[in-house]
């Protein structure tokens, strides 16, 4: 297929010969439909992602209600509330809420729709063979991977529409854009990291449309995204005004998370990710190079912009899938990419580019197939009975959607009456009541008057910036009258580190009226900013204790700045930063704690004395009986990373003024 204007096909479509259609050759149009259509209703009940999980207590699933809730009650994105997902995200979570669940089915539905139709476009347009490769690259990896996530067949189905946009030169082009355009849109209001590819391939199918001299379709593609994104963002009760917070938040939050979520991957998949990544973008290179494209003058400048548009969505797709070790998410997507890519087309002659861009796909395939096996022993052994299960289910209740609901409700009360809180609700009544830690599950179970601080999940605030937004709200006449405190961290941080402004405010400005497991319950009863006084300021080297244990019986507050070297960035932009452990030694144990601490957390300040791990340590911090003191800190440096930072480790200690008290002690 040509990628000039004009009528007449060319001769070559990833090396199938495309003749005029004949009159006679009309009549085989229509099988060929039906069977298309089929296929997209069938890859469709395949990974339709109608909720399956109920909502519990858990830190996914909460965040998940919190969503809900957030729309429910208007709460303004960027401003009320802080995450990765946007105001349409509550449509796009794994759990049943049971809000409004036929109109989640109808959402899922026609969306779900809409990406296996571009996924079978994009495989109509290849030989049998890759064809069959493409669907089922998609049925055995994207398909089958997380069911219910949002994240892969979405990244997949923006990819496909937007290479067709790209390739398409005939008038359906605009039919195409059309639907890229809505669905850009819609999952640009979902998840930031999803707006973000959705812009990128935006810009990407605008300036294409430009260089081929469509001014006005490019002008109506543009601005006919702008203005679905909007109208879904009023439509979503999102004033226009708080765009811009949204964007500095999100990029705030999204940033954030690179920094402290990262968990240390596989070695062998890390480096095969590497290689997955690099066929896939050679796979591209050589179509592209080769490409018949009789264009012109801007024949170089559209190969570049394309290439720049591959190369940016591989580079987001592989930051999402290696930055918390889920490989599976990475491989899912570039899994299919390779085999998509045979629709760029190279002319029949040229038999060494097309074999060099074919022998890349597959390698990518096969590579990405043994990542999946490495991964998950199990997959490919059940992947044809969870299949065949999900399909069955899907259907089942598509055509019995009240059964489902019926069902799923019944669980949900069930779950609900799990979770209640007849004490605490009793003394919250009708004020206001925040969540600190992951579970604010309870809150809304419990029909609570539940206000979120704007990242209303302690380990969501992942740097400086995040906190101080939390911190504004519980020291101004805004802060939630109770607090529901339950002392939990993640992936084995030292806890005070998780919302440490907002822990010490807390302490600070909150008393102890009760408690119910799992929660404390803490009382407002002052705005007073805590007052901290610096004691000592300095420089260690990494494993060279910071000796805090001079100052007994004094509540201190402790910063510690890491610098990474040029490697270190480089590192942190192309992968994500090495593991940095803090390490603390107790005067009544022999042996010291240790666990994982994010630097841009560290660089916020935590709590350092007293030590608090649980709950029951702070019980006891209110109550004045018997905490314990540390009497060092260390930084410890993951082995082979010490060059990707500084060797001086600047820390500044402070004596920190807090008069916790319990009003009502449990």
């Amino acid at each position: 297929m040509k990628w000039s204007k004009g009528s007449a096909r060319s001769d070559v479509r990833c090396g199938t010969p495309l003749a005029p259609i004949k009159p006679a050759a009309a009549k085989k149009k229509g099988p060929g439909v039906i069977t298309a259509l089929v296929t997209v209703f069938f890859l469709m009940l395949l990974f339709i992602r109608i909720p399956r999980e109920l909502t519990t207590p858990g830190i996914d699933p909460s965040w998940g209600l919190v969503l809900q809730y957030a729309h429910l009650h208007n709460l303004q994105f960027g401003t009320d509330i802080v995450f990765t997902y946007g105001p349409l995200g509550y449509l796009a979570i794994e759990w049943f809420t049971g809000h409004a669940p036929m109109q989640r089915m109808l959402f899922d539905v026609m969306l779900d729709f809409t990406i296996a139709a571009g996924i079978c476009l994009v495989a109509w347009r290849n030989r049998a063979v890759w064809r069959v490769l493409l669907l089922a690259i998609f049925v055995l990896l994207p398909a089958s991977i997380h069911p219910g996530y949002f994240d892969v067949p979405t990244e997949v189905g923006l990819f496909c529409w937007t290479l067709l946009c790209l390739v398409e030169t005939r008038s359906r082009v605009k039919y195409f854009a059309a639907v890229l355009a809505g669905l850009a849109a819609i999952i640009s209001m979902v998840k930031f990291t999803l707006l973000v590819m959705a812009v990128i391939s935006i810009f990407a199918v605008t300036g294409n449309c430009v260089l081929r001299g469509k001014v006005r379709l490019a002008a109506a593609f543009f601005l006919g995204y702008l203005i679905a994104a909007m109208s879904l963002w009023v439509w979503a009760g999102q004033s226009l005004l708080h765009l811009g917070a949204y964007f500095a938040s999100s990029l705030a939050i999204c940033t954030g998370y690179e920094d402290a979520m990262g968990i240390q991957s596989n070695d062998y998949l890390w480096m095969a990710g590497v290689l997955t990544a690099g066929l896939a973008l050679a796979a591209g290179a050589v179509r592209l190079r080769f490409a018949d494209d009789p264009a012109g003058s801007r024949s170089w400048l559209r190969r570049c912009l394309i290439f720049a548009w591959l190369f940016c969505i591989l580079f987001l797709a592989w930051k999402h899938g290696f930055i918390r070790n889920k490989s599976d998410l990475w491989v899912g997507f570039v899994a299919l990419v390779t085999p998509a890519l045979e629709i760029l087309p190279v002319p029949a002659g040229r038999h060494v580019a097309i074999w060099t861009a074919r022998g890349c796909a597959i390698a990518c395939c096969l590579l990405a197939l043994w990542m999946e096996h490495w991964d998950d022993k199990s997959h490919f052994h059940n992947v044809a009975r969870r299949e065949v299960g999900l399909f069955c289910d899907n259907v089942s209740t598509l055509l019995e959607p009240a059964t489902y609901v019926r069902d799923m409700e019944q669980k949900l009360d069930a779950e609900r009456a799990r979770d209640q809180l007849p004490k605490l609700c009793q003394a919250i009544g009708t004020n206001t009541v925040d969540v600190f830690g992951h579970s604010q599950t309870y809150a809304i179970f419990n029909g609570l008057n539940y206000q979120p601080r704007p990242v209303f999940q302690s380990y969501s605030a992942y740097n400086l910036t995040l906190m101080k937004m939390n911190d504004r709200v519980y020291t101004s006449t805004a802060a939630p009258e109770f607090v529901l405190f339950n002392f939990e961290a993640i992936d084995g941080r030292f806890p005070p580190m998780e919302d440490a402004l907002a822990l010490r405010t807390l302490l600070a400005d909150y008393a102890l009226v009760g408690a119910e497991p799992p929660f404390l319950l803490l009382k407002h009863q002052t705005n007073s900013a805590p007052q901290m006084k610096l004691l000592s300021e300095g420089s260690v080297l990494g494993g060279q204790p910071i000796d805090v244990g001079q100052y007994k019986d004094m509540n201190l507050w402790l910063e510690i700045t890491l610098v990474p070297t040029l490697e270190g960035r480089l590192r942190q932009i192309f992968y994500r930063p090495p593991e940095v452990y803090i390490v603390l030694w107790n005067e009544s144990s022999t042996h010291p704690l240790s666990g994982p601490a994010p630097v841009s957390m560290l660089a916020a300040g935590f709590l350092a004395s007293p030590i608090l791990i649980r709950n029951p340590d702070v019980l006891n911090l209110y109550t004045g009986k018997a905490i314990h003191r540390p009497s060092a800190y260390a930084i410890r440096l993951q082995p082979g990373t010490a060059g990707l930072w500084q060797p001086q480790i600047q820390y500044r200690l402070y004596r920190l003024i807090l008069r916790p008290v319990a009003i009502q002690p449990p």
